[in-house]
């Protein structure tokens, strides 16, 4: 029972809770450690939109793209009924009803309300207090974003989560920051409140955060849970991070909402009750008194021990088995990752759920062994595709991760080392991107753990996005001394936005934002600091010493390139009018490239801008200085950057000017990545294919959100300050909208653009500025665009795709219109008669895309008639193809030239052409010794007896640098054209000649180009210098492949003694490998040897089951040995003395009788030998008992195969005979 000292007691007690104990900040309010910046106690009927705004709908726009979800998968639509006020409290009701819109359908509403725009704050006490609902799917937060993002993009400018909620564990709520970087190379720091038993989040609980310069604490009900004071964040574009406490010093406007559904929680499920409330009673802000905030001080982290379980380093790498002698787990399901992870050793990830598909395996270089990672399907993500290994590293201690990689071409591969899912993911090292070559190369990167120490922190190589295969030997990760992660005074590479400066813009680096910059006073007294409110730096003199150069500002490492002009920029002013100078040069300062260059400074900021060019030499250790003495009033400068405007030194390689390839098809996918949601979820459905060298999508589900397909071409470098085309030709048997983009890692997206197409190919054509230098995807998004989901089903048609710097396609292939698709546009026609000079007499005209030549009188010289392209560039060093088909109705000769023109007229390629009524391929090279300006003239007047009154026709000309074609089209192909089908007469060949290109091996033809060429009886030959092909277009039918292909495979024998090429040859049709023809093929080889004996040549066949060269005959005539084959396989010119001669024929014989082993001594063995000799009856029971005549009729293959059946049946008669041996023995048992 209660005494009445005990009840004035308690009463006492309960007046100083009611004044000192309602809430933690009424108490530090009352103590005047904080004062009232925003209060909302929600009194009234409505919300006050003069604090608050809502967010409706179920996602947002990042330009025409819908974000749904709000980019965290909710599955709430979120709308300002479900936002009201009862009883002085603001709930926020979650509810399960549907909601359409344009974007989609909806199973869920609820609501979001902020202060974007109305309020926000730096530093400060935020606090709300509130109940919230639990149930599995609910997602209640309070919480802040930038009111600016003056760092970048989410999560570069930070993201504040006072308070976040899964409902299905009302036990405990989340306080976060997001911080890092752009998304996706962000991270966070997170940790959990446990509520004391009997509370829970459905109480009125006190939700908190104090936020001061470089420190944030995290409060529930004036508990302290989470002290955060170490961060930073980054952007691609910067020398190094932002100053500390970046960004976490710039206003925040706070939000509060329920989320229904997303990654944090999940969806809801059978459990879940409907409605659900978060109810506020108020929001509150306060601001430190007089703004009195402690100064931020650098994050200073100690090495700790490590802890309890570490993975101990094996002679200091703390990789294990860098050789990968253990090999690889692999996992490709999540159930794979949950059973059977490896701690210890590789782990191999291709998961299902992200699209990755690929395999691992060990390949050695140079006698060490490295993982080969070969990429079926790349997946949309880096972490489609992962090689992981879990490693140990200890909180405050320096690493070096080194590793060794190459790829088949140009390819970048992300690496970083990071936390798991129990931590986040957190990236402990720099999320960083490699680039890979064709060759080896090292990589190495330093780093300082300084989040807290962890023993199985995950080392990831992700390897997805791009199908090119990845090497990666030697990993080694180690501990090291300390080290400067700035390298102020090293070489600096120029930013990617070009900035030769680093911090320019006086925010980065350490604490004091001077990082990189050096002020000295060489006389006089002054000081030099960055103001931490502007962010610009300032120089204080009270005594400015008597020359410019007393007091200096300056930066060094600058990379300056020999006779390059520059652009200096910066904003200035000054505390009265006065004059600076500004000058640049050499590190030691006894070379200057820019003599002080005077500038006046006013009161105003304004922008100055000083031009220089280098001389000829170039300079990495070039040094910028403001010399601010021999005057008192204050300097600030602020924004400085340095710009190369010229680039005299260097051009475009073919790969810069040309990021993208085989964008018409030619090689089917190669360079390409589709991506399909469907195959990884209930979602969109879609095949791809190659048809008639164009992308074709049969789209029979769009899935629902744009990406939900894509076809992508992937680490794509484009240069900064360069304009680029994006041009290609697309079809839809559908009217739909495709969005097109181009993209980095980031999802940063320099081109956009959002086309309708129709049945109706169209070509589209862009062109856009590059502000940096970056690492991009272009990618054709053919999911669901604007909400536009569920579309009939249809086919999306893509071709002739083009992304190039606006200007090089001319630098590279020198005609116009070389095809004469738009007539004789771009080409000039010269006929001297026309002068009256002499009798030539010709006119030009284009008939089915050719140009005919119509000749009446040749004149008296070559150039008597001509056409001719003029004005083209040609480089030194380069080496350059001409190419054309022509015919002419009569034999005759004309000349093609390459030269400058008046008044040296001197010839950089001069060839004589026999032209004859077949349309031939003619081909040369040439290379420049000196740049010059040429022109292409087709000579066509008197060369040598030519009849009056003939037609000269020419198409297809090419005039171009060697190789770019093949890099960008993988044109070792040559396609027929129609055009050259239609020319060749009855019974006459058609030509492709590749002479003078090498690179060349592979012909195609339509199955209607042959079609008409089987008409005309056509042969069809196929020239390449030391070879040649004859084929009866009788052989081939449907669509054809013909390849004619030097072969130098190791398993050849006897190579050393051939006399001639070693090819494979080989036909397909309608993509199947054709194995025999109904007519010979003759195959002619081209043999120089002084010392060989024409008799004993031969042509020989390479089996490839027995490894041996088998004699399929052949006759020498001018040069080339020939012979005629049913089938197409390896082939060579060999001297019958080469092998042994002598012997019985033990490995079969073919069709003409001999092998290797000897002739046929009785030149019966037209079927072909067995191990037993000739069948001189014709009733050998192991083949048909038809006649020769039989056997000629339908393309006999040459017996090589004979050996192989004649094992198998002797095979069988042993296994006969044993077999009655044994039944006979058991009998006699």
């Amino acid at each position: 029972m209660m005494t009445r000292y005990t009840k004035a007691v308690f009463a006492i007690l309960i007046t100083l809770l009611m004044v000192y104990g309602l809430t933690p900040t009424e108490q530090t309010e009352a103590a005047g450690e904080w004062q009232l910046t925003f209060e909302d106690n929600f009194d009234g009927t409505t919300l006050d939109t003069n604090k608050w705004n809502y967010d409706t709908g179920n996602g947002f726009y990042d330009g025409d793209t819908f974000i749904s979800g709000w980019g965290n998968e909710e599955l709430e639509y979120y709308q300002e009924d479900n936002v009201r006020l009862e009883d002085g409290q603001l709930i926020i009701e979650g509810k399960e009803e549907s909601v359409t819109d344009e974007t989609g359908t909806y199973d869920y509403t609820s609501g979001k309300i902020h202060t974007k725009g109305k309020f926000s704050q730096t530093y400060g006490r935020f606090e709300a207090k509130m109940s919230l609902p639990a149930g599995q799917g609910y997602w209640p937060a309070f919480w802040m974003m930038p009111e600016n993002d003056v760092y970048g993009t989410w999560a570069a400018s930070g993201e504040i989560d006072i308070m976040e909620n899964s409902g299905s564990h009302p036990n405990k709520i989340g306080g976060a920051i997001h911080y890092g970087a752009k998304w996706p190379n962000n991270t966070y720091t997170a940790k959990d409140y446990l509520f004391p038993a009997g509370q829970d989040i459905t109480d009125m609980n006190v939700y908190a955060v104090e936020w001061e310069p470089g420190e944030i604490r995290w409060y529930v009900n004036d508990q302290l849970f989470q002290t955060l004071n170490n961060w930073s964040t980054t952007d691609e574009d910067l020398a190094t991070k932002y100053a500390y406490p970046a960004p976490f010093d710039q206003d925040f406007y706070m939000i509060l909402n329920l989320a229904i559904g997303g990654w944090y929680g999940g969806a809801p499920d059978d459990t879940t009750t409907f409605p659900g409330e978060m109810v506020v009673d108020y929001v509150r802000v306060y601001e430190r008194a007089g703004e009195n905030y402690p100064a931020p001080t650098e994050p200073e982290f100690e090495a700790e021990p490590l802890p309890e379980g570490e993975k101990a380093a094996i002679d200091g790498n703390y990789v294990y088995d860098p050789t990968y002698a253990e090999g690889f787990t692999n996992l490709k399901t999540n159930d794979d990752v949950s059973q059977h992870w490896t701690e210890r050793d590789w782990n191999f990830l291709h998961l299902e759920d992200f699209g990755g598909d690929g395999s691992v395996s060990v390949d050695t270089i140079d006698g060490v062994p490295f993982a080969k990672v070969d990429i079926a399907n790349p997946g949309n993500q880096t972490y489609s595709i992962q090689m992981i290994q879990n490693v140990t590293v200890g909180k405050g201690r320096w690493y070096k991760l080194s590793f060794d990689a190459k790829s088949t071409e140009d390819r970048d591969i992300n690496i970083k080392i990071g936390g798991g899912a129990d931590r986040g993911y957190v990236a402990y090292s720099p999320n960083a991107n490699y680039a890979l070559s064709d060759t080896v190369e090292s990589h190495d990167v330093v780093f300082q753990m300084q989040q807290d120490s962890d023993t199985r922190a995950r080392l990831e190589f992700n390897l997805g996005t791009n199908v090119q295969p990845v090497w990666i030997g030697n990993v080694a990760l180690e501990e090291v001394e300390p080290v400067d992660v700035f390298n102020e005074n090293d070489p600096k590479k120029p930013l990617p936005n070009g900035n030769h400066v680093y911090n320019g813009t006086f925010d980065l680096g350490k604490i004091n934002r001077m990082t990189y910059w050096t002020f000295d006073v060489l006389s006089g007294h002054a000081t030099g600091a960055v103001n931490e409110a502007t962010r610009m730096f300032t120089a204080s003199i009270t005594d400015g010493g008597t020359k410019a150069d007393d007091l200096q500002l300056h930066q060094t490492g600058l990379d300056l390139r020999a006779n390059d002009e520059y652009a200096l920029t910066f904003d200035a002013k000054a505390t009265a009018t006065r004059t600076i100078s500004v000058a640049v040069m050499n590190d030691a300062s006894d070379i200057t490239y820019l003599e002080n260059q005077s500038v006046e400074l006013t009161e105003t900021v304004d922008t100055k801008t000083v031009n220089f060019t280098m001389p000829d030499v170039s300079d990495n250790q070039g040094k910028l200085v403001f010399l601010l003495g021999g005057d008192d009033p204050a300097v600030t400068i602020d924004n400085v950057f340095l710009k190369r405007i010229t680039n005299n030194s260097a051009a475009l390689t073919v790969e810069e000017a040309f990021p993208l390839t085989n964008g018409t098809f030619n090689l089917g996918l190669d360079k390409w990545s589709i991506h399909n949601q469907g195959d990884h979820e209930p979602s969109s459905e879609a095949s791809v294919s190659v048809v008639d060298g164009k992308f074709v999508a049969n789209v029979m589900d769009n899935g629902t959100e744009p990406w939900h397909i894509m076809l992508m071409q992937n680490d794509l470098t484009l240069l900064g300050d360069h304009r680029y085309e994006l041009m290609f030709d697309v079809s839809s048997t559908l009217e739909r909208q495709i969005d097109v983009s181009i993209e980095n890692a980031s999802y940063h997206r320099y081109f956009s653009e959002i086309i309708t197409v129709g049945p109706e190919t169209e070509t589209f054509s862009y062109q856009f500025d590059m502000t940096k230098t970056d690492t991009v995807g272009l990618k054709y998004l053919l999911g669901a665009i604007a909400g536009a989901a569920n579309l009939d089903a249809h086919e999306v048609t893509i071709d002739n795709v083009r992304l190039e710097v606006v200007g090089e396609r001319e630098k590279k292939f020198l005609l116009s219109n070389p095809d004469f698709d738009h007539g004789l546009t771009d080409w000039t026609e010269h006929v001297q008669g026309v002068y009256g000079d002499n009798s030539s007499d010709a006119t030009f005209t284009v008939e089915d895309k050719m140009v005919k030549a119509s000749v009446s009188d040749t004149g008296e010289n070559p150039w008597d008639i001509s056409f001719s392209q003029e004005g083209k560039t040609v480089e030194a060093g380069k080496t350059y193809l001409v190419q054309f088909d022509a015919y002419a109705t009569t034999n005759r000769k004309i000349e093609l030239v390459v030269d400058n023109g008046a008044p040296s007229y001197h010839r950089y390629l001069s060839e004589e052409i026999d032209l004859t009524n077949n349309f031939d391929t003619y081909s040369f090279e040439m290379t420049m010794e000196a740049a010059d300006v040429v022109g292409l003239k087709f000579l066509m007047g008197a060369i040598g007896e030519v009849a009056n009154s003939h037609d000269i026709f020419i198409d297809n000309v090419r005039f171009e640098e060697v190789g770019v074609r093949e890099y960008l089209y993988g044109s070792d192909i040559l396609a027929v054209t129609d055009q050259a089908v239609e020319a060749v007469g009855e019974n006459d060949a058609l030509t492709i000649s590749f002479v003078d290109q090498e690179y060349m091996k592979t012909v195609t033809l339509t199955a209607n180009q042959l079609e008409a060429l089987k008409a005309k009886n056509a042969t069809i030959i196929v020239k390449r210098k030391d070879v040649m092909v004859e084929i009866p277009s009788a052989n081939l039918s449907g669509d054809t492949t013909i390849e004619v292909v030097p072969n130098e495979a190791s398993d050849l024998t006897y190579t050393n003694e051939a006399l001639s090429e070693i090819y494979t040859f080989s036909i397909t049709a309608n993509g199947e490998a054709m194995t025999a023809f109904e007519a010979a093929v003759k195959l002619s080889f081209l043999v120089d040897h002084a010392d060989m004996n024409p008799a004993n040549l031969a042509v020989y066949y390479f089996n490839p089951e027995t490894k041996m060269w088998e004699n399929v005959e052949g006759s020498y005539e001018d040069g080339y040995v020939s012979t005629d084959v049913t089938h197409f396989s390896t082939y060579a010119v060999f001297s019958e003395t080469t092998f042994d001669t002598t012997g019985d024929n033990s490995t079969g014989d073919n069709t003409t009788g001999d092998n290797l082993s000897g002739d046929d001594t009785t030149g019966d063995n037209t079927t072909g030998n067995n191990s037993t000799g000739d069948d001189t009856t014709g009733d050998n029971p192991t083949e048909d008992n038809t006649t020769d005549e039989d056997k000629e009729v339908g393309a006999v293959l040459p017996d090589t195969a004979t050996p192989l059946y004649n094992l198998l049946v002797l095979g069988l008669i042993l296994l006969l005979v044993g077999s009655g041996v044994y039944v006979y023995s058991k009998r006699l048992i």
